[in-house]
């Protein structure tokens, strides 16, 4: 995300989502629509992160009363063996805490090998990585 055109699209793609999942009757399409996944733990994939996980906590819930956000999951996805990679360790390890803390789930060391528009894949060799 390089734009504020960029975010602006992006956070009309979650809106989508939400009212999507409002409507739908199937409750697996209503996980899937409230199931994020942020590829890349660098200076934008953090900061994103942070910024859904106060969307769902403090924003959504006002607008989408119907949905249950204990439901919705927040993933941040980074191929390398720590988020921020060019900062310092004690960053990188202060930074995963306060978005696990916030309710995301940050997966190291697990790169992307494809997404189809739906799902998310996963490199087969990353340790114990769990479906997204």
């Amino acid at each position: 995300m390089k734009s504020i055109e960029e975010s602006l699209q992006l956070r009309n793609r979650i809106l989508q989502c939400m009212e999507a999942a409002l409507v739908t009757d199937d409750d697996s399409m209503r996980k899937a629509l409230m199931n994020i996944v942020i590829v890349g733990g660098g200076p934008t994939g953090v900061e994103v992160a942070g910024a859904l996980a106060e969307m769902k906590d403090y924003i959504l819930p006002k607008d989408y009363p119907e949905l249950d956000f204990n439901s919705m999951q927040i993933n941040l996805l980074e191929a390398g063996p720590k988020i921020l990679g060019a900062m310092s360790e004690e960053a990188s390890k202060a930074s995963e805490a306060f978005l696990s803390k916030m309710g995301v789930t940050v997966l190291t060391s697990t790169a992307v090998k494809s997404y189809d528009g739906h799902q998310v894949e996963v490199e087969e060799n990353q340790p114990s990585t769990p479906k997204l």
